[in-house]
């Protein structure tokens, strides 16, 4: 069985957040509002104008630690004090997970306003919850996705180029992840996904790098720029919605070792691209791909200015220890990634991450 879980509502274009008030108005006339406070200062008078001119009363609150459990519960109560119909989450990633969270605690439908198209958590159907530290715990899995998403392109296009560059490795991982479950299914759901990945790879690889470099030197193409942003959010959002019971899925060792390698702190001022476009390179090292391919995604990856050594993602000191202490958290998570995650040792994962940083050396 196939199930999918997409916003009801997906608006994208150039001053969108002006234009909010009458969609969220639509979910409820009284809601509580999460953000991060460079958020809430870049989009927040357009967004809060709009409310109030289609009859929408709101409070407005500031957050600026990482989607827990605890921070989701109080924003819950906080909605449930204010007699909130609906939650909107306001911002980057950890924000937006940490909304959905909120809402799904309160049995209340989320709207999503991304600032920046690092991510697609503003689409995605799931929360990934880290404990105050910035460590990762669980994965909160919801039946709905957020209801709305408000991609306003200005705001976006505005913010430090570095995310939408981060967004678009995260992106291009849809790719190089999903393939590898071509070895164990061939089947309508894989094949379909996979097409999709297609067309996030002949965007981002195709115009949209030189899109990005534009962008970061001051020129906008609107309509080109919302491409990317919608590469990024859109396709890559709709790529995880869908859920298939009958084919069997693995995905890849990228996102696994991104999450479980949050346990080292050196890595936590490294976007979460930048630190899957590296973990690609040691999961194509992992998977024996074609010495070519890997050139490929360093290439690719370099291109867009990811890092691609250990130094570029913040590990700098006692390497080896830290290493050791990553993959310790990536088997004692293991059940959380299905089988494909102990199909591995430790020492091929440790020579596989000291490899890909030679390369991305080497490749510098």
């Amino acid at each position: 069985m196939t199930t999918f879980a997409l916003p009801k509502r997906y608006i994208s274009e150039p001053g969108a957040a002006s234009k909010s008030g009458e969609a969220v108005g639509d979910i409820s006339k009284r809601v509580l509002i999460i953000g991060g406070k460079t958020a809430l200062g870049a989009i927040g008078g357009a967004l809060t104008d709009s409310l109030g001119a289609h009859g929408v009363e709101y409070e407005a609150v500031e957050y600026g630690g990482y989607p827990t459990v605890r921070a989701a519960r109080e924003f819950s109560g906080r909605a449930a004090a204010f007699g909130a119909g609906a939650v909107v989450g306001v911002g980057g990633g950890r924000i937006l997970d940490t909304a959905k969270a909120a809402g799904h605690f309160a049995k209340l439908p989320v709207a999503a306003v991304p600032t920046i198209a690092a991510t697609c958590a503003s689409w995605a159907p799931t929360s990934i919850m880290y404990n105050d530290d910035g460590e990762f715990t669980e994965f909160i899995p919801y039946d709905e996705a957020p209801v709305l998403v408000v991609a306003d392109t200005d705001i976006i296009a505005r913010a430090p180029v570095r995310y939408i560059r981060s967004g678009a490795a995260d992106a291009l991982a849809r790719w190089y992840e999903n393939r590898t479950n071509l070895a164990a299914s061939n089947g309508f759901y894989l094949r379909w996904t996979l097409k999709q990945a297609e067309l996030i790879r002949e965007i981002l690889r195709g115009d949209g790098l030189a899109t990005i470099e534009e962008l970061a030197r001051g020129r906008c193409d609107p309509a080109r720029v919302r491409e990317v942003i919608d590469a990024n959010i859109l396709l890559t959002g709709f790529f995880v919605s869908p859920r298939n019971t009958e084919e069997p899925f693995t995905g890849g060792f990228a996102h696994p070792l991104y999450h479980t390698f949050s346990v080292l702190h050196d890595l936590h001022s490294t976007l979460h691209g930048e630190q899957i476009a590296f973990f690609l390179i040691v999961a194509g090292v992992l998977e024996n791909v074609p010495d070519d391919e890997l050139s490929e995604r360093l290439s690719i990856f370099s291109a867009l200015r990811q890092p691609l050594t250990l130094g570029a993602i913040g590990l700098k000191e006692n390497v080896d220890e830290k290493l050791h202490a990553g993959i310790d958290a990536f088997f004692s998570a293991a059940a959380a990634y299905g089988r494909r995650a102990v199909n591995i040792s430790r020492e091929q994962i440790y020579s596989a991450i000291l490899k890909a940083d030679e390369l991305g050396r080497n490749f510098a």
